[in-house]
Formats: structure tokens, sequence, C-alpha cells
């Protein structure tokens, strides 16, 4: 559905830009764990992907929804431990993350391990490590875990686009809800230019301002833009904007 939707998206409006999609399938418990916790493992789930849709802006397929696939295939989710199942289930999905991981129970509280892995390359993108105590609320404890995978995956996948119209600081580009948009959210603004036509993805890049965005509609969004000393480019067709997480916000932007 999310391909589909994309597809007639970019034939109505032009717009090349994918949504960031996950599949949520950890944290889970391992094998042999008592089953009276998996009550505990869903919920660690549920809250990891409400937290990353509103934190990242990610389009999330929930573990759930996945099995019918998964057994389709004749592969079980502990298999996708093999980077050969990864990449062949990264095939059949819209997904391009997966998040994976295992909980582990004890008296005393729980360990969460989880793993994000680029369902493109099955290269394993981060690991993240959460040890909750007893007496700790866990939905706090979800919610510190994914602020933690959502700037990864900002830093790491990044939205981008080409800025569609520029009048003075205001910039319009091809990215809305759709793609996770949201008012407040800071672009980079940058100039890219083609080095060899025959190479489409050899870009010479260089960073002209910031941008936030001031208005999002499904496919769009319009921003305000900040020029750094050299003032706007005087190419508008040259622009792009690319998502900036809130680390990065705080510091110099880099192409």
């Amino acid at each position: 559905q999310v391909a589909a939707k994309g597809k007639a998206a970019a034939a109505a409006n032009g717009a090349s830009a994918r949504p960031r999609v996950l599949a949520c399938l950890g944290p889970v418990l391992p094998p042999g764990a008592n089953p009276e916790a998996e009550s505990a493992a869903l919920l660690y789930r549920i809250a990891l992907r409400s937290e990353l849709e509103a934190r990242a802006g990610l389009k999330v397929i929930e573990r759930e929804a996945l099995e019918t696939v998964l057994q389709e295939q004749n592969v079980g989710v502990s298999d996708l431990a093999d980077p050969r199942a990864r990449l062949a289930i990264g095939k059949l999905l819209p997904a391009s993350l997966l998040l994976m991981g295992d909980l582990i129970p004890s008296a005393k509280g729980e360990r969460i391990f989880v793993r994000l892995v680029d369902t493109e390359t099955t290269q394993v993108l981060s690991s993240f490590t959460v040890i909750r105590k007893e007496e700790d609320d866990q939905e706090r404890v979800c919610s510190e875990l994914a602020a933690k995978i959502a700037e990864r995956i900002m830093l790491l996948k990044p939205l981008l686009a080409p800025v569609t119209s520029a009048d003075g600081a205001k910039l319009r580009a091809e990215l809305g809800t759709y793609h996770g948009v949201r008012p407040g959210l800071s672009f980079t603004v940058l100039t890219r230019t083609l080095r060899d036509k025959k190479v489409p993805d050899d870009f010479s890049e260089q960073v002209v301002g910031s941008a936030t965005v001031s208005a999002v509609s499904d496919f769009s969004c319009d921003l305000d833009a900040v020029w750094d000393a050299g003032g706007a480019p005087q190419r508008a067709q040259d622009l792009w904007v690319r998502e900036r997480a809130a680390t990065a916000a705080t510091t110099s932007p880099a192409p």
C-alpha cells in the first residue's frame, strides 16, 4: 500500500522521495522464556512503535503483520539473524529498516537489546542496550530508547528532496506528511551539482543555509530559510533540502 501510494503521488506531483518504513520485529523473548512475560515484550514493541512514529515520522509495520509473509517464505523471525535471510525478506517488504532485538527478563527488571538493520545492505546500522530496573517506568524507558533510535535513523536516513520553488527565504519541497514531515522540522539547505551525468548519484554539495517547515500538506511542505553569509543562491533549481537530526541542528551542518 505504501509503495502504491508513493507511485501515485510521484505520477501526480513529480515526487521522488520515499517515506522511511520500519519493520518492528523486536524486542522479543528468547526461546524457552516464560510465556507470561510475552505481554511485557508486546508492550515494549507497542510503545516503541508509537514513539518512533511520533519522533521520526516513520511508517511502522508491526511484527504480527509480517508473520504471514515470513511463514510463506518458510522463514522464522529468528532466522533473520542470517544476513541472507534479511536480504530475501528485504526484497519482499517496503521496509528499508528492520528493528530486531531481545528482551531478557530477570527478577530485578529487564535488559533490552535491539539492533537497527538496513534491509538493502543487511548491515547492522546501530545497536542499543537498555536496562530497566523493577522500579523504573516502562513507558519512560521506551521513550528514551525510541529517542535514541529515532535520532540515529534521522542521521543515517535523512529525508532529502529538491526545492521545487524559491521566493527569497520562502521555499517549497515535495516532502509532506506522507514522508513524516511536520511543522517545525529542521532542514539543511544545500546546492547539489551533478559531477558526471553518467553517474546519477555523484554530486558535489555545498551548504548554503538552514530551513524550518512552516506548513505541510500530504506531499509537500513550505519552509522558511535562513541563508549563510553568502546570501540566497542565484540558481534556485540547484537547491535541495536535507533533514537535520536534533543533535545536528545545534551544530554546524555538514554536507
